[in-house]
């Protein structure tokens, strides 16, 4: 039979034992939460990866079609200077042409 000092170290390590199975259990909850608020992040993560690709991707298209519509630019100034030149030249043609006309008729 026990005596009332170990029957009293017997309750105390069942007390004992009962309050790091409530802990534990808190522990394990605690886990469970993490768990899924990390999965909750790491598929957070891959969305922002996924709209990061997509984002990159338009910039690159918008810089293709940005140097494209500079070189049409570019093309567009140098015709339109030829163009200025040739008006040029056209214009005193012209007017050599009227003015060997204007010596004749006079």
């Amino acid at each position: 039979m026990l005596d009332p000092r170990e029957i009293n170290r017997v309750v105390n390590a069942v007390r004992e034992y009962r309050d790091l199975l409530e802990k534990t259990a808190l522990v394990v909850d605690r886990l469970q939460e993490t768990k899924g608020e990390w999965d909750r992040v790491l598929a957070e993560r891959d969305i922002l990866r996924e709209e990061s690709g997509r984002l990159s991707a338009g910039i690159a298209r918008f810089k293709e079609d940005f140097q494209i519509l500079h070189i049409r630019e570019a093309r567009w100034a140098n015709a339109v200077g030829g163009l200025n030149l040739d008006l040029l030249f056209l214009v005193d043609e012209l007017w050599t042409v009227l003015g060997r006309h204007r010596t004749r008729g006079a």
